[in-house]
C-alpha cells in the first residue's frame, strides 16, 4: 500500500511541475506531457548513474591504494516505486497523446 501512495505522489509531483514548465513556456499542457515524463525519466536515470560513476571511481582509487577488494561492480538499474511512477506516467502520457 506504501508504494501505491509513493507512485501517486510521484505522479502528483511529475505532473506539477510539467504544468509549470508549460505555463512558463507558453505551451498546452498536453504538448509538453510526454516529452516533459521522458525528460524527467532521463534525468533521474543519469542522475544514477552519475552516482554510481562517481562511487565506483572513488572505490577503485581505495583498491589501488590499499591493496584491498573494493566491492567494483556494473551499474543495475533498480526499479524502485518512485521509478515506477516515472514509467507508468510515460506510459499514460503517451497513451493521452
Amino acid at each position: 500500500m506504501k508504494n501505491i501512495y509513493i507512485i501517486l505522489v510521484t505522479f502528483t509531483i511529475e505532473t506539477v511541475i510539467i504544468w509549470v514548465v508549460s505555463l512558463i513556456l507558453g505551451w498546452k499542457f498536453i504538448d509538453t506531457i510526454f516529452l516533459g515524463s521522458l525528460l524527467l525519466f532521463g534525468i533521474v536515470y543519469l542522475i544514477r548513474l552519475y552516482i554510481h560513476q562517481t562511487n565506483t571511481a572513488f572505490n577503485a582509487n581505495i583498491a589501488g591504494w590499499t591493496w584491498e577488494e573494493a566491492g567494483i561492480g556494473p551499474f543495475r538499474f533498480r526499479v524502485s516505486p518512485i521509478i515506477l511512477g516515472f514509467i507508468l506516467y510515460i506510459v499514460v502520457s503517451f497513451w493521452s497523446l
